[in-house]
């Protein structure tokens, strides 16, 4: 009996105790004068056999909070799928491993893009691949972990190591929104980004929230988590690119590329759908409740001698051996289905026969008779039973522990578009909620220690609700003040209108782009421009503007120069939506554009 889950060792007992009421028991004899000698079977060393992953982990254990994504989900063990580098793109193979999967329950229907969680033994994963020779699963690992250790507060735009690789699909050219996370369970980097065989405009197709990290107390099991993500500031598909953003990023695509990583940096966490932070809440609230097969060592006992007494294990599932007669004795061992071992004796009641066990306690090992078929037992003797096993006492009823509460922020002041990580500890309560104050808060489960990245872009107050052991509810608070920023920074516009009702001519596109270092570009429709600008609050001031000095047909001229006089002009400016409305000092509108990017 090689192995058995606590499952099987639940039937095991039920059957014992069924058969146990209807066996016979063997019939007491006297003691012989002599015993043939017999052969002593050795008590090997408890070692576990070699079992897969999927072997040990029950799937059905594993528990999650969907916050309320539009998906069902299962946890599904899935068998290992060899190393095999034979099929474009390029080399695949994972060992046993479990999927979460969302969406399509059955990993075999998957396909590309669904939402998955993966938890990979790492050591596993890096033998089959280094087995055939490729380093490559090793090497990312290694990148992985640094970049993790480095707990790093933004992320490269483009270049991340992910794993594994049946999630890749090119080249990894877009990473926005990277930082690292420390959920608990298991900490990591998160970014959204995209793969990519060939340079494409940035638009929501394709753009996935990315998780890498590792759980277990050494970094066993790797971590992975793809969920699709959109912002309704991208177009959803290269159809809906304007001709402006074609343009730039036919002339350009590195630049391209690289402004709109900086672009996409600029949003809140709370601008993607669904919320980054709502997919860091998701993964951390996974949780495995269930345990690891019971192993005990199977004996191998020698064949004994014709007339020698012996026994045949008659039990489908095997027998156990005991270090005494009666299952209060521990278990030292098991003998499969039609093993056949020497009896040197039996229990003064009949119920149990004894075999010569080299290493165990007393050299020998007791076997419910209920579970055996003998031979030529008329002549063995009664076996003194050993002393029975001490009961575990019973432990001493010990007063509830006072609940352990605390609640902080690393940063409790921060400039608009800074992030910073509220942090908790929380021991001897039934339930925590993390949550900005006013929402639901049972969207906001969190585990005892944990700790969350928040970007608020106003000041804004979070609020840790715990249920504690004895019902009763407590409440901490901890206030983010959020420094006003630059809401223009990095933001790209066409105008719609000057001075309320002069439409472009017709065919002509005037532009202006906000940098993030206080500087203005743009086009006339026949020249370009650049210049400094400054935003405090809702104040702006533009200029004084450079242009280049190309000939202009009339209308385009005298349209440029109302451009120029309008932005110059500017005292104060509105955000209402994707436009921007600049007004006069006397408070009289000048321009008014709609966002591009």
């Amino acid at each position: 009996m090689p192995k058995k889950t606590i499952l099987l060792a639940v039937l095991f007992m039920l059957v014992t105790a069924l058969v146990a009421c209807g066996g016979s028991e063997p019939t007491p004899t006297t003691v012989p004068t002599q015993v043939p000698p017999t052969a002593t079977a050795t008590l090997p060393a408890i070692e576990q056999p070699i079992a897969t992953f999927c072997d040990d982990v029950d799937p059905s254990f594993f528990q999650m909070n969907t916050m309320g994504l539009p998906y069902a989900w299962q946890a599904n063990c899935v068998s290992a799928s060899p190393y095999d580098a034979s099929q474009p793109p390029g080399p695949k193979g994972l060992p046993d491993h479990v999927q979460i999967n969302m969406g399509t329950v059955d990993p075999a229907g998957r396909s590309p893009l669904t939402p998955v969680i993966y938890i990979i033994p790492a050591a596993e994963y890096q033998q089959m691949w280094d087995a055939a020779g490729d380093s490559y699963v090793s090497d990312t690992m290694t990148k992985i972990k640094d970049l993790i250790a480095a707990q790093p507060t933004s992320l490269a735009p483009s270049g991340i190591p992910v794993l594994p690789v049946e999630e890749i699909m090119g080249q990894n050219d877009l990473a926005v929104q990277g930082s690292y996370v420390n959920l608990g369970n298991t900490e990591g980097y998160r970014f959204v980004g995209r793969f990519s065989q060939d340079a494409n405009p940035v638009t929501n197709q394709g753009l996935r929230y990315i998780y890498q990290g590792f759980a277990g107390e050494n970094q066993e099991y790797f971590v992975a988590f793809f969920y699709p993500v959109t912002t309704p500031y991208l177009p959803n598909s290269a159809g809906d690119v304007t001709p402006e953003e074609m343009s730039r990023f036919n002339n350009d695509p590195q630049a391209y590329l690289a402004e709109r990583a900086t672009y996409l940096n600029s949003l809140d966490p709370g601008d993607w759908d669904p919320m980054l932070t709502l997919l860091d809440q998701v993964l951390a609230s996974v949780e495995y409740t269930g345990g690891t097969t019971e192993v005990v060592p199977t004996i191998e006992p020698p064949t004994p001698e014709p007339q020698v007494p012996n026994g045949t294990v008659t039990a489908p599932l095997g027998v156990n051996l005991r270090s005494g007669p009666g299952t209060s004795f521990p278990v030292i061992g098991g003998l499969d289905y039609q093993v056949t071992f020497a009896i040197t004796g039996r229990s003064a009641d009949g119920l149990w026969w004894v075999t010569p066990i080299q290493g165990a306690p007393n050299n020998q090992g007791w076997v419910s008779a209920s579970f055996v078929q003998a031979s030529n037992t008329a002549s063995v003797p009664i076996v003194p039973a050993p002393p029975p096993p001490i009961p575990t006492a019973t432990p001493t009823a010990m007063p509830t522990p006072e609940p352990q509460i605390a609640f902080w922020a690393d940063r409790a002041t921060i400039g608009q578009g800074e992030c910073t990580t509220l942090r908790w500890r929380v021991e001897e309560v039934q339930a925590i909620w993390v949550y900005p104050a006013g929402a639901d808060y049972t969207r906001f489960p969190a585990t005892g220690i944990g700790s969350r990245l928040e970007c608020p872009q106003v000041t804004t107050t979070y609020e840790m609700r715990v249920l504690r052991q004895d019902g009763s509810t407590e409440f901490r608070q901890v206030i983010i003040n959020v420094t006003p920023g630059n809401p223009l920074a990095n933001t790209s516009w066409v105008v719609s209108s000057l001075y309320v009702n002069q439409l472009p001519v017709l065919g002509s596109s005037m532009t202006l782009f906000f940098s993030g270092t206080n500087t203005v570009s743009g086009n006339t429709a026949c020249n370009t421009f650049n210049g400094p600008y400054s935003v405090t609050g809702t104040a702006l001031a533009i200029g004084p503007l450079s242009t280049t000095k190309l000939v202009c047909a009339d209308d385009i001229n005298g349209q440029e120069q109302a451009y120029l006089s309008a932005l110059q002009s500017a005292t104060r400016f509105e955000l209402s939506g994707s436009q921007l409305i600049l007004f006069d000092a006397t408070g009289q509108e000048v321009a008014r554009f709609f966002r591009t990017g």
